[in-house]
């Protein structure tokens, strides 16, 4: 009788806000948006494994470093990254002789 008591508080135990029965301890993912739902069930892992590889990469760093030291590492990698393709395209454009111009021009 006791343990009767104790499952049925269970199965009716309802979620405070929203008055929906809970579900034995699962997420109710149905108020997020479909892009993060497929990250969350690797529908693409590609994607996946971008995502969630560099939010693991942030918070270990964050575990070494302060957050400005990560947001500074950061902005000097990108910086690197762009300044590397816009010499390479310069590069490009001398050996194969075209006027294509700025490669960012179009975010400028």
């Amino acid at each position: 009788s006791a343990e009767e008591s104790k499952t049925r508080s269970v199965k009716s135990f309802k979620h405070e806000a929203t008055g929906k029965p809970c579900s034995g301890g699962r997420f109710d993912l149905s108020h997020l948006n479909p892009c993060v739902i497929e990250l969350i069930y690797w529908r693409d892992t590609r994607k996946s494994g971008i995502v969630f590889g560099s939010v693991l990469a942030i918070l270990l760093s964050l575990s070494v470093v302060s957050f400005i030291s990560v947001v500074s590492y950061a902005s000097l990698a990108l910086l690197a990254l762009t300044l590397s393709f816009r010499l390479y395209k310069n590069i490009l454009q001398a050996v194969q002789k075209t006027q294509d111009g700025h490669p960012f021009k179009e975010y400028l």
